[in-house]
């Protein structure tokens, strides 16, 4: 008696990894310490891609949050000037991506000023919730010198410097007062650091 024994072997097709939700791009644009965002008009595009942009927006009078899956970008900013004027600047190679301290939102400083950064401050863990502010100085400079005191933004403030490195001051005004101080942070020129103060 022969016994005819039929095996069948398939591979499963790994099943493709979810694809990972859009990040909300946040962009300020800014001339050195101004900002000039509510001047501007804005194209984002697939970095080295320029044929079709992902996103635009025309600031009314901010820029609106573009929404965009989770990649490298370039953004192109023009900024309408009196008399019909404008001024271009690119922006390249912009990893977009979804951080675990940004809940979904990205933010991006660009300046037409290339010497200045920008410090994104937010407050996390314990913080989060209670009143605080900030302050920034040159590190290791006068303590009596001026600051330079943030702009404000949704859920953060930020400071728009010269690159460089500064001691960030962050007071807790609750119900137990106190304050967190960070030494000798590095803003770097041309791009944006975000900071999660605990």
């Amino acid at each position: 008696m022969l016994i005819l024994v039929f095996v069948w072997t398939f591979a499963l097709a790994p099943s493709p990894a979810p694809a990972q939700a859009d990040v909300r791009l946040d962009l300020r644009v800014f001339d050195g310490a101004t900002e000039v965002s509510r001047h501007v008009r804005v194209a984002v595009y697939p970095a080295g891609r320029h044929e079709r942009p992902v996103a635009t927006a025309v600031a009314r009078p901010t820029i609106p949050g573009l929404l965009v899956p989770p990649g490298d970008y370039d953004v192109q900013v023009v900024w309408e000037q009196a008399q019909g004027a404008s001024r271009l600047l690119w922006a390249s190679h912009l990893a977009v991506l979804r951080y675990p301290d940004e809940g979904g939102r990205h933010l991006e400083v660009l300046n037409f000023d290339p010497s200045y950064g920008a410090l994104e401050v937010t407050v996390g863990g314990g913080g989060r919730g209670s009143l605080w502010q900030a302050i920034l100085r040159p590190s290791g400079g006068d303590p009596r010198a001026a600051p330079h005191l943030p702009v404000a933004g949704e859920g953060y403030v930020l400071f728009v410097v010269p690159g460089g490195r500064y001691d960030l001051e962050v007071d807790f005004n609750g119900d137990a007062p106190r304050r967190r101080t960070l030494a000798a942070l590095e803003v770097p020129a041309g791009r944006t650091r975000l900071t999660v103060v605990r």
